[in-house]
């Protein structure tokens, strides 16, 4: 498999080249173009049940849906012979790969899988009450296993390697590696400062690891519109 990101970072796509017999796993509704003898099989997005059958894997699935926000199936793009594979996500914005080697993992922001090749898992993970003042809800998506994972942010990426502590502003974070810890606090300046300032809260990481950092934010976006919407 070879994949190339293009048009960066406003509108970025994926382009994908699979060999014969080559499988890329993708979220729905990702497809921009494909070569005609590229296969699709559409499946829940979830792993093997076992014993429980189909339905505890549609549970798992609608589980991801709600506290993950991602699609309940996921499409299997399988190559009968070497072909062309597109994929894009739904908001503008950058596309990042990360290779995962079965020893680290990768938090990230809920709704960012854009698609993966490889031993790749990815789950939903409990980020705690504090992870709902970041405005990332209460979960996380948990990137582990061993292959190469496609990640779609909101604007530009910024990747900061972490030796010590870094801040961030909470709206900001795309995603991080597990050996860092995070934790939510004020911005300095007391009262004043979180009431006036327009910042709010920030994520203060610590510890070694690499940083994922949007250059826009959705809740940036929602404001901005708001006021159009009203009659």
């Amino acid at each position: 498999m070879r994949a190339v990101i293009e048009h960066e970072p406003s509108f970025s796509w994926l382009k994908i080249q699979l060999d014969r017999g080559e499988t890329v796993r993708a979220e729905a509704g990702s497809l921009v173009a494909r070569s005609t003898w590229i296969s699709m099989k559409t499946r829940l997005n979830a792993r093997g049940a076992g014993f429980g059958g189909w339905l505890v894997t549609l549970f798992s699935a609608l589980v991801r849906r709600i506290l993950g926000r991602e699609s309940v199936f996921v499409n299997d793009y399988t190559a009968g012979q070497n072909g062309e594979l597109v994929l894009a996500p739904v908001m503008p914005g950058s596309i990042f790969r990360r290779q995962l080697d079965g020893k680290n993992r990768l938090l990230v922001r809920a709704g960012s899988f854009l698609a993966s090749h490889g031993d790749v898992h990815v789950r939903v993970r409990w980020g705690g009450l504090r992870n709902l003042f970041t405005g990332n809800g209460l979960f996380l998506l948990e990137c582990s296993g061993r292959g190469e994972i496609f990640l779609n942010a909101y604007g530009g990426v910024m990747y900061v390697d972490v030796k010590t502590s870094y801040v961030v502003n909470s709206n900001h974070v795309v995603g991080y590696d597990s050996t860092l810890a995070m934790k939510i606090r004020p911005i300095q300046g007391g009262a004043r400062a979180i009431l006036f300032s327009g910042e709010g809260l920030v994520c203060e990481f610590a510890g070694e690891g690499r940083l994922y950092i949007q250059s826009r934010n959705e809740a940036g976006l929602a404001r901005w519109i708001q006021p159009l919407l009203k009659p």
